[in-house]
């Protein structure tokens, strides 16, 4: 439906169709990431806080951690890149995007890391974590898209 109406605006009107109301906005998505990579790095430090008063329970010591990862590592990068010009104007992470991302964290800190440092654990939870972590930042990317599309 809503291409239909693209479509028909832009038969109408190009430059109407053509404007930065009926694009989505990939610049203005990457602030959001932004926001979020604040507010994940603060729910962060705030827990490690919480953990050295001794608050704390499993989930938080274990995996609060690894399930903010990736919403802190993916919208710097992105911004960084978009500002070193690695990235075009346009560019906006995709589902292969995240997988991959998700794939080097557990290759590097669930396989390499716990193979040299002794201190270091392999746990398929904390992939689960950088996966669920993963697909919240796919999802604030996909919302603000679609809302600056409209």
């Amino acid at each position: 439906m809503e291409n239909t109406r693209y479509e028909s605006q832009k038969q109408k009107s190009p430059d109407l169709a053509e404007s930065e109301h009926y694009r989505p906005d990939p610049n203005r998505c990457t602030a959001y990431l932004i926001g979020l990579a604040l507010l994940a790095a603060i729910i962060y430090f705030a827990q490690r806080i919480f953990t050295a008063w001794g608050a704390s329970n499993h989930f938080l010591a274990s995996y609060l951690g690894d399930f903010l990862a990736l919403p802190v590592y993916l919208p710097l990068s992105l911004y960084l890149a978009n500002k070193l010009g690695l990235l075009g104007p346009s560019f906006t992470l995709k589902v292969n995007h995240i997988l991959g991302a998700v794939l080097i964290f557990s290759l590097i800190f669930e396989a390499i890391i716990p193979l040299v440092d002794p201190r270091s654990i392999a746990d398929t939870g904390d992939i689960l974590a950088y996966l669920l972590g993963g697909m919240l930042v796919y999802f604030v990317s996909e919302s603000c898209l679609k809302r600056t599309a409209n």
